[in-house]
Order: structure tokens, then C-alpha cells, then sequence
């Protein structure tokens, strides 16, 4: 399909372009390439959004690739650390304000205290209980007033994130993920399965269900 570009690009009333850069091509993405496309005379997708960064230097000093200070792709893969992980730590830090700094201890801290102390745990025991007691299988369900109040809780949290998202604060939806993934790990304390499923089978279903979803 050599031509689908155009879908995309010749487009401008159903396509919004976001633009992800650092500040120092903001001149070149908001100057000289919308006035290449107006020069031509076509009617192009302009830009709807650049999304900018200020600078993300290393430990106490700059990325230098010349240097080779820094940690670079070649660095991720032969670190063997799961790739999610990085992904997780650079998006917490993402310097949208101000300059920010990759640093080591922050990484470790970041990763194992919000990333899989708080989501990943979340994750794993709502999977895991689920696969252990129900075979890995949701049903259809009538929520007590309890589960409801964490629905719309939770539907609450989740709007805040797709909010930050569009707004292009990522690192603030970051947040509200990490507040929405506390919720979750609080209602599954608060509903106590491991005991409830001696009283009421059906009920713990439904809160995994809810926890799943």
C-alpha cells in the first residue's frame, strides 16, 4: 500500500499531528517545515501539537556520545534489564518542564518501588488469583455497593489519565496511573478474597473480575 501515507497526510480536517522533539527543533517543527508545506501549495496535515521537552542530562553531567558518558540502546540490550523497565523510568522522569536527570539509584528505586511494588503487584495477584481459583476466567456480574463505589472510583481515575495523555503531560499521567494502580491494590486488601472465598465464591469472582478488567 506505497500510497496509504496520504490518508494521513492530505487529510488536514480528521487528522491531528502531534510532534515529539527536544526544545532545540521546536524553531525547525513550528517555522520552516510548515512554511515548506504551505509553499507547496497542497493541503497538508499541519502540525496540531508540538510536544516538547527541556533536556535530559546523565548523573552530574550530559549525555555525550563522543564522550561516551551516558547510557545509550546499545547499553539497554546488553544490560539484560527488561526493556518495560526503561520505558517505565524515562517516561517518570520525562523532562517536560524542566531538565530532569537519568540517574542510577533513582532508576533501581523507581523501578522496584512504583513500577513493580505498585503496578506489577497489582498485575500479578489479580492474574495469579484468578488463574489459581476460577481457571483464568471472568464472568458477567451484579456488583455490590462496594465494587460499584470502586468502578466509579476507578473510571474517575482513568479519565484523569486519558486527560494528562492528551494533553501531552506524561509524566503526569504516569501518576494518575501509579494513584489509579493504588486503588486497585487498596481494593483488593479492603475485599480480603483469600478469606471471603470461604463465605462467598461468586462475590470473590466479581471482585477479581473487576480487578482484571
Amino acid at each position: 500500500f506505497p500510497d496509504t501515507w496520504k490518508d494521513w497526510w492530505f487529510s488536514p480536517q480528521d487528522t491531528e499531528l502531534y510532534q515529539f522533539m527536544a526544545k532545540d527543533n521546536i524553531p525547525f517543527h513550528s517555522l520552516l517545515f510548515p512554511a515548506t508545506q504551505v509553499a507547496s501549495g497542497k493541503d497538508w496535515t499541519m502540525c496540531h501539537h508540538l510536544a516538547s521537552t527541556e533536556y535530559l542530562n546523565y548523573e552530574d553531567s550530559k549525555f555525550s556520545k563522543s564522550r561516551n558518558v551516558g547510557v545509550f540502546g546499545t547499553d539497554v540490550i546488553e544490560s539484560g534489564i527488561p526493556v518495560d523497565l526503561w520505558r517505565y523510568y524515562l517516561l517518570a522522569i520525562r523532562p517536560e518542564k524542566q531538565d530532569s536527570v537519568f540517574c542510577w539509584q533513582d532508576f533501581f528505586d523507581k523501578v522496584n518501588n512504583e513500577f513493580l511494588d505498585n503496578i506489577g503487584n497489582l498485575v500479578n495477584r489479580s492474574l495469579v488469583y484468578c488463574n489459581k481459583q476460577f481457571d483464568g476466567k471472568t464472568i458477567e456480574v451484579e456488583y455490590t455497593e462496594a465494587q460499584q463505589a470502586f468502578l466509579t472510583e476507578i473510571k474517575e481515575a482513568c479519565d484523569k489519565v486519558t486527560a494528562a495523555f492528551e494533553k501531552d503531560t506524561i509524566k503526569e499521567a504516569n501518576k494518575l496511573i501509579l494513584a489509579a494502580s493504588k486503588l486497585g491494590n487498596r481494593f483488593f486488601q479492603e475485599q480480603e478474597p483469600w478469606a471471603r472465598i470461604k463465605e462467598d465464591r461468586n462475590e470473590v469472582q466479581e471482585t477479581v473480575n473487576i480487578l482484571v478488567q
